[in-house]
């Protein structure tokens, strides 16, 4: 009941972090951008810079049937993810690029990049303990 009880709390830790993760990317993005005129670019920007959470939030969605121990790799992920984010986004660590427009296009690409290879290496975890269960 306890591990029960504690994954569901980390559950809900998870999505505050991908929210909270959004929200202060997007903070960074615009005090970033504040000088840009453009609203498309902002706009182009906004949503490539929100797509990785957005990305996230399918994943925990789409995961929330996956056997437990399954989901808590997702729920890390979620964690870990966002965290990246506002730290490149912040310039505690910066990418290569001295002009921070490189951040918000590179870090969105590395983002849906983990993200992408981690769901699908999931999936396929998640597959064979099904598998693994029904047989045994």
């Amino acid at each position: 009941m306890k591990a029960k009880h504690d994954q569901t709390i980390f559950k809900a830790v998870t999505i505050t972090v991908t929210i909270i993760g959004a929200i202060v990317s997007l903070y960074f993005m615009f005090l970033a951008g504040s000088q840009q005129k453009s609203l498309v670019l902002i706009g182009l920007f906004t949503g490539w810079v929100l797509s990785p959470f957005i990305g996230l939030l399918i994943v925990y969605f789409i995961s929330s049937k996956w056997v437990s121990s399954v989901r808590s790799s997702i729920y890390w992920l979620m964690s870990l993810v966002p965290v990246c984010a506002m730290l490149i986004y912040s310039g505690i660590f910066p990418l290569a690029s001295e002009k921070p427009a490189f951040s918000f296009l590179v870090a969105p690409l590395i983002s849906w990049l983990v993200i992408v290879t981690a769901f699908l290496l999931a999936r396929r975890i998640n597959k064979n303990k099904l598998l693994q269960y029904g047989n045994s």
